[in-house]
């Protein structure tokens, strides 16, 4: 699909949703890390959480920048991004031993390529493309919520989709704060003592996105039925929705932060009774049901049983000869042709898959990292001085003589039909013959099908029924099924509209 002109999204909807969900993925990839740091002490994995957050936000952004130019991501687009960020993760993980390791190991893996993945690239890899796909997830089952046209099911197994990865990284977030307090020793469990710092907060912050993704799941939903009945929506609507989300976040936080806390030992012990107590009781239904299976199939295994003594002893087999060592040798030019096509062939998938990146982001709006970045500084400037202003517009109050800023003009009818898909423009030109149809004096009745209205609005459309037969069909089609329309088909569409458009004011 070729990208349109269109422009870009404002700051809110291409900057507020990608932080937000980055910002929650990093949590979760901070309690992975500890948790993972806790059993493999040979691994450290504290850099995954900004390579994480900043990788899953720079994907978060191309999306919303595709989108709003109508260009569908493929799948390999999305492996070419998979294997980008593998790419960038190799080099991280020498952030703690240095580069001079790094170029070590570089000449190392062009002799040994197997020496590439060691222990600790395999565990950061396995990290990084968990969170990178959640972050994916979770944008998916947002935008979802967005559809005009969705069913009801739909709404609610996206919401009920987010609550369940908002849970998931919850516990995880939990399980590796009782693993920091906790400590092993010789004479059994302890808890350390706690301050409010380092992972201890990372709960609230988690805590305090979510609530501010499902503020934005709210805000999709309330939008999509607005467009559905097409009431006008304020376009400053998303900033103060964000603004004041966030607002009463951080009051949540300072409250949380100032209520005293006292100690969880005893909260831990319970627990851990409890978990004593529902393992006993695992093992006794364990026990009761291989006893019931064992006497069950006890009848069954009377049958096979052998009589003592007459039992035949397997003969005894010789015991066979080591296999002849295989010849190892061979010409030395082998191994490095071996080598080289190797590496050409990792060359040349490198290539394919950077053309790939460099394309989606070219027409993402932005390949240079330092354009990128300017354009995100720009527009989070922008963002704050708005809401700076707005601020202090409500503080200082309309002074005497000033005129109010008009708010921005409602898009033009053709800016909102361009801005819809194949389905939506096929819907958006049925529903514009019911306006002119209702201003020719034949409004349609609330109980009325489409098929019901056409028969009763075919009178009134000279030589025109076909026309109206076809754009009432293909309405029907786009309205109650999943048929995608093509550019043809729309355009033809279009034309008959234009018929019985005319052959609205003529009847007038």
């Amino acid at each position: 699909m070729s990208p349109k002109a269109t422009p870009p999204p404002n700051g809110t909807a291409l900057f507020f949703r990608p932080l937000v969900i980055s910002g929650m993925v990093a949590c979760i990839t901070s309690g992975w890390v500890t948790v993972l740091e806790r059993f493999l002490p040979f691994w450290q994995g504290g850099y995954l959480v900004l390579l994480t957050g900043l990788v899953t936000l720079e994907t978060l952004v191309v999306d919303q920048r595709l989108r709003a130019r109508h260009v569908r991501r493929s799948l390999p687009a999305r492996l070419a991004e998979a294997a980008v960020l593998l790419l960038l993760l190799k080099p991280a993980t020498y952030l703690r031993r240095g580069w001079a390791a790094l170029g070590r190991d570089a000449r190392r893996w062009l002799a040994q390529p197997a020496t590439f993945l060691d222990a600790e690239y395999v565990i950061g890899a396995l990290v990084l493309l968990t969170m990178w796909l959640l972050a994916v997830e979770i944008a998916v089952h947002l935008r979802a919520l967005e559809d005009p046209y969705g069913l009801p099911q739909d709404r609610a197994w996206g919401i009920a989709a987010l609550k369940d990865r908002f849970v998931m990284g919850a516990v995880v977030l939990l399980m590796a704060v009782g693993l920091q307090r906790l400590e092993v020793g010789g004479t059994g469990l302890a808890l350390r003592p706690t301050s409010v710092s380092g992972l201890v907060l990372h709960p609230m912050l988690y805590v305090g996105l979510g609530l501010l993704l499902f503020g934005q799941a709210r805000l999709a939903i309330l939008r999509a039925g607005w467009e559905r009945n097409e009431v006008p929506v304020a376009p400053e609507l998303g900033r103060r929705w964000a603004g004041w989300g966030v607002l009463f976040v951080l009051g949540v936080s300072a409250l949380a932060l100032l209520l005293p806390a006292g100690n969880t030992a005893l909260g831990l012990y319970l627990f851990a009774w409890l978990a004593l107590l529902a393992t006993l009781v695992a093992q006794v239904v364990l026990f009761l049901l291989f006893a019931l299976l064992f006497l069950l199939l006890a009848p069954c295994l009377a049958l096979f049983r052998v009589p003592g003594g007459q039992g035949l002893r397997p003969p005894r087999l010789p015991t066979p000869p080591p296999p002849p060592a295989e010849a190892t040798g061979g010409p030395p030019w082998l191994l490095y042709l071996r080598l080289t096509l190797f590496w050409v062939i990792v060359a040349v998938a490198l290539f394919l898959v950077l053309r790939t990146y460099w394309r989606e982001r070219r027409l993402a709006g932005g390949w240079r990292l330092w354009e990128v970045l300017l354009g995100w500084w720009r527009a989070l400037r922008a963002w704050l001085g708005r809401w700076r202003r707005g601020v202090t517009l409500r503080r200082r109050g309309p002074v005497e003589g000033e005129e109010p800023t008009p708010s921005p003009s409602r898009r033009t009818w053709w800016s909102r039909w361009r801005a819809r898909t194949a389905r939506e423009r096929v819907r958006r030109l049925y529903l514009a013959l019911l306006r002119r149809a209702a201003q020719a004096g034949h409004p349609r009745r609330p109980a009325e099908t489409p098929y019901e209205y056409a028969a009763g609005l075919a009178p009134y459309l000279a030589d025109e029924e076909e026309a109206l037969a076809a754009l009432t069909r293909a309405f029907v089609e786009a309205r109650y099924s999943r048929r995608e329309f093509r550019a043809e088909e729309v355009r033809r569409l279009r034309r008959l509209w234009r018929r019985l458009r005319a052959a609205l004011i003529r009847s007038l």
